[in-house]
């Protein structure tokens, strides 16, 4: 297995590299587009207040 040896006074994260652009490709979207926060965040309270619908509702729509 390989090692690594990082000498640092801070902290770090070593990730896949798959999931650092996904997180790159996530926040070019929403600074992009900061409607798009917005609504994820109604949503997100709508949920949390039972006022969303099931994934098998959800796919029985589309």
């Amino acid at each position: 297995m390989p090692t690594l040896n990082i000498k640092s006074d801070k902290p770090m994260v070593i990730i896949p590299l798959e999931q650092y652009e996904s997180m790159m490709e996530t926040l070019e979207i929403l600074s992009e587009n900061p409607e798009i926060l917005k609504e994820l965040k109604a949503e997100k309270n709508k949920i949390g207040q039972g006022k969303g619908i099931s994934y098998k509702s959800f796919k029985n729509k589309v």
